[in-house]
């Protein structure tokens, strides 16, 4: 989990309430949606870092070597990412995107990724024009969520994912809606 204002120590929360009680403003995912089966990471404090609100790809290397996490799931606006090397397990980035085209910066963070979520059709398109790599594909910004989200038999288990169910909004208008 990574917000600028509220960052969680660096570890494992195998139970969401455990992750959520280092949040005063980011609202808790509904209590009937089962998160039982993942076990969320906390990015750290970043506290040799003079920006906050960035977060590192060599951060997220090390928190993948540590913890033993295969993968990423990144959700939020791009704008936090540094990448300062490359990230070394194959990832996943839901991006918005608002313009006609992608900035040199947006471009480099974006191909680091294995895979590109875009909110809109015609953002997708965009970024697939655009980059050389990375598989895009449209996905709704709005998803209704089964009971219990399903996972490949393949992946073993435990299921270990950095997630953000808040961002830099202090409102927390893009957090989790019951």
């Amino acid at each position: 989990a990574h917000r600028p204002d509220e960052p969680v120590p660096e570890g494992l929360y195998p139970q969401v309430d455990q992750l959520y009680a280092h949040f005063k403003t980011v609202s808790r995912p509904p209590r009937r949606l089962n998160l039982a089966h993942i076990t969320f990471a906390g990015y750290g404090t970043r506290g040799n870092s003079p920006d906050k609100s960035e977060m590192k790809a060599s951060q997220l290397n090390h928190l993948a070597r540590r913890y033993k996490i295969d993968s990423y799931l990144l959700v939020g606006d791009l704008v936090t990412l540094t990448r300062d090397e490359d990230i070394e397990s194959p990832s996943l980035v839901w991006f918005p995107h608002h313009s006609a085209e992608l900035t040199p910066r947006e471009r480099f963070c974006l191909s680091a990724f294995a895979g590109v979520a875009s909110l809109s059709p015609s953002s997708a398109e965009v970024i697939s024009r655009t980059l050389d790599g990375p598989l895009v594909r449209h996905i709704p910004h709005i998803i209704d969520l089964p009971d219990k989200l399903a996972r490949p038999r393949h992946w073993g288990s435990p299921l270990k994912v950095l997630m953000q169910g808040g961002n830099y909004d202090r409102l927390d208008r893009k957090g989790w809606i019951e």
